[in-house]
């Protein structure tokens, strides 16, 4: 139903083993349902399905940004 409604309602969030912390990144997510971590841990692509699209967060000095990627317009 999630995905064939396409609300933004994923959300993403990190998690700390050491303290139990529980933060959430980003929000008004399109069903994400892939994650990849850059080689050098400064990014993260986040496959939204029911947009056909794979945004970008940047993280640079604890600073986010995040944009489209790449879309698919089929």
């Amino acid at each position: 139903e999630e995905h064939i409604e396409a609300r933004p309602r994923g959300r993403l969030f990190s998690y700390n083993e050491k303290t139990n912390e529980l933060n959430l990144l980003l929000s008004h997510l399109f069903f994400p349902n892939g994650l990849q971590l850059g080689p050098q841990k400064d990014y993260l692509l986040i496959n939204e399905n029911s947009m056909a699209r794979i945004i970008k967060q940047v993280i640079v000095d604890r600073i986010t940004q995040v944009f489209i990627f790449i879309q698919s317009h089929i």
